[in-house]
């Protein structure tokens, strides 16, 4: 069943509309008609079944059917602080990372990274490569993407959750399972990936000033994109939250 995106102020008791853009892929490019039943997230939490009442050039309105809060999230919310790659990688992972389930992205400036500035409208792209992948991963919730940080900030940012954990190429002893299991229960959890030079010496001990603990990725080593997305994944299986 296709699967739409609606506004949460196009949401009312028991009618949703869909506009512009997300209508015109309905009708036009998935050949919906009045009496369909369609699937639309709100991007807020909220997932709705919905059969099409009234279609117009434009616009089409429906009537809920069916509610489904939360549907396809995962109860661990996580953020990825992931430091910004040159070319197009970032993209990549804004779109995994989204299906797989992260609560939040932080594109991360350190001081190993490559790409010395952001174009403006980068955001929005990564926003709107998130909602599409919201959509098609069918999961109500689209990640917030904050704005390029510092390390410093990011780490300031972190701080407030149940646990930070950070890829480092050079750890020996913990794995990713190891970090996990000194964590109570968490409900919250920060992951930093540092850049293809990976973190400076100075970096990684305000890491471990703010609590992060260190955890490997095993004995190859990843491309950065590569290594996001793998501890995200690794993350939710090992917290039976995939």
């Amino acid at each position: 069943m296709s699967c739409f995106y609606v506004q949460p102020q196009d949401v009312t008791k028991d009618r949703v509309i869909l506009r512009g853009e997300e209508a015109h892929h309905c009708l036009r490019v998935r050949r919906h008609r009045k009496g369909d039943v369609i699937e639309a997230v709100d991007g807020a939490g909220m997932g709705y079944q919905v059969r099409i009442e009234r279609v117009e050039a434009e616009e089409l309105a429906g009537k809920i059917v069916g509610v489904r809060p939360e549907w396809g999230e995962p109860k661990t919310k996580i953020t990825l602080a992931q430091s910004l790659i040159k070319g197009d990688g970032f993209d990549w992972i804004v779109e995994k990372a989204t299906e797989l389930g992260v609560h939040r992205i932080v594109p991360m400036r350190t001081g190993r990274t490559v790409l010395p500035t952001v174009r403006p409208g980068k955001i929005r792209r990564w926003e709107k490569i998130a909602r599409s992948a919201m959509k098609q991963s069918k999961r109500c919730r689209q990640p917030v993407i904050e704005a390029v940080s510092p390390f410093e900030d990011t780490l300031e940012l972190l701080r407030a959750l149940d646990g930070i954990l950070l890829a480092w190429e050079d750890e020996r002893k913990h794995s990713l399972k190891d970090a996990l299991s000194e964590l109570s229960s968490p409900k919250t959890i920060g992951i930093l990936v540092g850049p293809e030079g990976g973190f400076s010496a100075d970096e990684l001990e305000l890491a471990r000033q703010s609590g992060a603990r260190f955890f490997s990725m095993g004995p190859r080593r990843l491309k950065a994109e590569t290594a996001g997305i793998l501890a995200v994944g690794l993350t939710l299986y090992e917290l039976a939250d995939l």
